[in-house]
């Protein structure tokens, strides 16, 4: 029978100060202990020294007993692997957990350590992050990700029509029925990418380092098989025409956001750095509770400009939120195409209560559709996104007013149209990125399109009354001397929101009229296969 243990008990924390896990093992066991730390000690003038752990929490349903100085605590799975690899890593720093550190039934001690999530991973000697324990095969995925991220390199830009596509062979790769690729596949794609909280540990590390069971890693090496890991299974092939697996880019976020905050050449205000890491992370990284939605992206920020935003001790979500947005609003101004981003996404039929009409539903938008990015403009320096140009309307200034009132927002600009009509999105829009559609589904998705456009053309441009012959008449509107309530250039220049001018080509008035002939004629091939699908016809 297991000896028990009391419950153990959190000593109140000063300003400043942290708990540290020490560590203490043996041939028979590992002793732990927490101890009390200012973060910067006034009686020596020397920062304190510890590690930082970074890692995921895992299923927050299983809990696990963990003794620290002889009491017991409760920690979840992930943890509880990590503990004996963390207790023999190359350091005799303590370290910092959050789990462990910070009494997680205290809301009012949580919110202030999240306040200094900044000075904690920033100061930290090194950030251990934990991919998990690794299978037997481990050191042979890790040996493999550097030729993954060479070959990635080596088809990144090649026609995705190249047949034959190479195999995995032919480029040196083991064969995709090989046991090792789902080792691969736990790495690259691993759960700790896509957890909230990891984004400003691993951005604001000075040395990071990481572990894969008792393996380590290097996060050059790492990085890259993450970035060009994706690239294997648009241009790769096995024998049997199977394709290597193909994740959310998004696990790439986390090395993007370290680069800028690393590079002091690509610094920007923090303000225009926390809404850009907001959208950059709402959808594809995770949190337990939907006060970690913007808990979780504060580390960015100093403990004084922490107080720009006027965050209570104890604010409830409907005033964090809102206190939150309007200092990015207000601090960053519309003339910034990230601003349009963020604004768009507060009008969603479910928000919370009470929440102002500009003010977005950070947690409801991270289970919900896609998120409007169109927008969104990253400064990464990296040569995979040279070249993205932010495109402005107006060249005017415009800038939020800044108020007292927080439910408030006022924005100065100038009025040089109205809006009278609002009309159907371009359907399909996310199928269409993801690509992987059967041809049933994708022909399905065309005929859409073609619906979607024909009505378009026929509200804007005011065409005839369709007849039998809807293709005629609508062709009518574009070649005959119909009255139009706008231009043929204008409609067709909006509808590609006016950016003619791509890498290798550009889209003329010719190459739209191209594009709806194919409609047309699609909708005929398919009408002649007698695809059950003529309610679209």
């Amino acid at each position: 029978m297991s000896e028990r243990h009391a419950p153990f008990t959190y000593n109140f924390l000063k300003p400043g100060e942290i708990r540290l896990l020490y560590s203490s093992s043996s041939a028979k066991e590992t002793v732990w202990s927490l101890r009390t730390s200012n973060l910067y000690s006034p009686q020596s003038g020397n920062e304190v020294a510890f590690d930082a752990l970074s890692y995921t929490w895992g299923n927050l349903s299983d809990t696990f007993t963990f003794i620290c100085d002889d009491q017991e605590l409760q920690i979840h799975s992930n943890l509880k692997e990590a503990l004996p690899y963390l207790a023999r890593r190359r350091s005799w720093l303590p370290i910092w957990i959050d789990a462990i550190c910070i009494n997680q039934s205290d809301d009012v001690e949580k919110l202030a350590q999240v306040r200094m999530m900044h000075t904690i991973y920033s100061r930290a000697s090194q950030v251990w992050v934990w991919l998990g324990c690794a299978p037997d095969d481990g050191e042979e995925a890790i040996a493999l990700l550097a030729r993954i991220a060479q070959v990635g390199k080596e088809v990144n830009g090649q026609s995705m029509e190249q047949f034959p596509r190479p195999t995995p062979e032919s480029k040196g790769l083991p064969s995709l029925h090989s046991p090792v690729w789902p080792s691969v596949y736990q790495l690259i794609y691993n759960p700790w990418f896509f957890r909230l909280w990891i984004v400003q540990e691993a951005a604001l590390a000075k040395c990071i380092r990481v572990f894969y069971g008792s393996n380590e890693i290097d996060w050059k090496v790492l990085g890259e098989a993450v970035d060009f890991g994706t690239e294997l299974g648009y241009h790769m092939r096995d024998s049997d025409g199977q394709k290597p697996r193909t994740g959310d880019i998004n696990n790439h976020n986390v090395f993007l956001i370290r680069e800028v905050v690393q590079d002091p050449s690509l610094h920007v205000p923090w303000q225009h750095h926390l809404l850009r890491t907001l959208l950059l992370t709402l959808k594809s990284h995770r949190c337990s509770s939907p006060y970690d939605r913007v808990l979780g992206v504060l580390g960015f920020v100093a403990d004084d400009q922490i107080e720009q935003i006027r965050l209570d001790d104890n604010p409830s979500l409907v005033d964090l939120y809102t206190r939150f947005g309007h200092s990015l609003l207000s601090s960053v101004g519309p003339s910034k195409s990230n601003w349009w981003a963020f604004f768009n996404m507060a009008p969603i039929s479910e928000k919370l209560p009470r929440l102002p009409s500009w003010c977005p539903d950070f947690h409801a938008l991270s289970s919900l559709g896609e998120t409007p990015m169109n927008s969104l403009v990253s400064p990464i320096a990296s040569n995979r996104y040279k070249g993205h140009i932010p495109y402005y309307a107006s060249r005017g200034t415009s800038f939020a007013k800044q108020s007292s009132n927080l439910y408030e927002l006022t924005v100065r600009g100038k009025t040089f149209d109205t809006v009278s009509r609002v009309y159907a999105k371009f359907p399909h829009a996310s199928k269409f990125r993801a690509g992987g559609t059967s041809i049933e589904e994708f022909s399905n998705m065309l005929l859409d399109i073609r619906i979607w456009e024909k009505t378009l053309a026929e509200a804007i441009l005011q065409a005839p009354t369709p007849s039998k012959d809807p293709t005629r008449d609508l062709q009518m509107s574009f070649d005959d001397n119909v009255p139009l309530k706008t231009t043929l250039d204008d409609y067709w220049r909006t509808l590609v929101g006016n950016l003619t001018e791509r890498t290798d080509y550009t889209i003329t008035c010719e190459m739209f009229h191209d594009f709806r002939r194919g409609l047309d004629a699609w909708a005929k091939y398919v009408k002649k296969l007698d695809w059950k699908i003529d309610s679209k016809l």
